[in-house]
This record gives C-alpha cells, structure tokens and sequence, in this order.
C-alpha cells in the first residue's frame, strides 16, 4: 500500500500499524503542526510541467527552495520562501522545464519551512502505540516499503520536510508484484499519476458506491 502525503497514514491504518482512533489523531495533530507552520512563515510551492528531474534539482538549488514532490516523469512540485517560488517559476524555461505554475496552496509543504512541524510530530509519534503492518506500507520519502517500528515513526516524521518520491512508490509496487492498483477517494489524480508513470499497469479509481460496486465485481473476476 502506498498513500501520497497525508494518505501515507491512511495506508498504514489501513496495515494495521495503528488503529483508527490512533491514525484520527495522528491526522489533526500532522494537520494542526502544519498549519502552525505555515503561519509562522510565509511560503509556496509551484508545479513544474515537463520537467526532468535533475534539471528541476538544479533549479531548487539555484533558486534556494526544495523539491516537493516527484509525482510522475514530467511533473515535478518545488516549495520554499514565496518569493523564492516564485524566483523560481520566473526563470524554469531557462532551465528547459516546459511550464511552470504557482499553486493555490496555504504554505511550503515537504520543505524546510516545515521544520517546527517536523519536531513537533516527531513527538507525537512516539506516543501513538504501533505494530508491524500487515502488508507492505511504502515509503514517501525512501520509496521503499518500511519494516520496524523506529523506521515507521522516522519516516513518518521525515516526511513533512523532505521529498515525496511518488514515482519511486509506485515503481516499488509494480516490482513487489502488484498489476492491478485501486485508487480510494474523490477523483482520479493519483490514477493519472500512476498511467504516466507505468502504462502497463491496471489502474482503477473508487470514489462512490457505484465505482465500488464496479470494483468489488472486477475483483471478483480476478
């Protein structure tokens, strides 16, 4: 299982690395920490459409800011100081990056701005009673399944502050041996995500009862 940024919890309650009630908490308190964050400082984050990896790095470095989030070959997310961002969207074409977009977002998620967040979660970790989860949980920030609870708890923390490698998590997947991904939530985005990513792979999006129902039947064939 694998969950993009805040759903990288819900992947492990879903595991069964903590209940429900413990993963509800984690959840306020993750979302408390962060927006305490972004109120202390004043950040954004801006998308980088058709862009290569290394040359958005070299960008992040140029500009000061970070790299956000990885989420498919071509689209690539920096967050950091707004003016920063926003230095940085101004001059991605000369770095070869087709396009380049600020988001609407509240503050510089998955960047150093985040670091009273980070300390602060670190924190309410290590009172959340944990186990081993029952199925592979990937990683955000390793790409890599976790396997004891200290690397659960670090890379939980390490997440608010660090890349979202979600093209790693979802190549990690396809090579532990899933062929068939089922997306849980409004939308499809991460399902669109997943076909640029690997078009080989079998993707299906549930949102509603009717795309549950069609799923349950598509599983049942499987």
């Amino acid at each position: 299982a694998a969950g993009l940024s805040l759903g990288e919890l819900t992947a492990h309650a879903a595991a069964g690395t903590f209940d429900f009630e413990n993963g509800l908490k984690l959840v306020q308190k993750r979302g408390s920490f962060m927006d305490e964050a972004c109120g202390a400082t004043t950040g954004g984050m801006a998308a980088m459409i058709g862009a290569d990896e290394n040359a958005v790095r070299q960008l992040a470095d140029a500009e000061d800011v970070d790299v956000a989030n990885i989420n498919s070959p071509g689209q690539v997310v920096v967050s950091g100081e707004l003016a920063k961002v926003e230095g940085a969207v101004a001059v991605a074409k000369e770095h070869g990056i087709r396009r380049a977009t600020m988001l609407n977002v509240a503050g510089a998620y998955h960047s150093r701005l985040m670091q009273s967040a980070y300390e602060k979660l670190g924190a309410a970790l290590l009172e959340v009673q944990m186990q081993i989860p029952q199925f592979p949980v990937i990683s955000n920030v390793t790409g890599r399944e976790v396997k004891t609870l200290p690397e659960i708890r670090q890379t939980l923390q390490d997440q608010v502050t660090s890349t979202v490698r979600w093209v790693d998590c979802m190549e990690r997947l396809v090579n532990l041996g899933c062929d068939l991904f089922i997306e849980l939530g409004p939308g499809g985005v991460l399902a669109g995500l997943l076909k640029r990513t690997r078009k080989d792979v079998d993707v299906v999006s549930v949102s509603d009862v009717e795309s549950v129902r069609a799923c349950a039947e598509r599983l049942g064939k499987v």
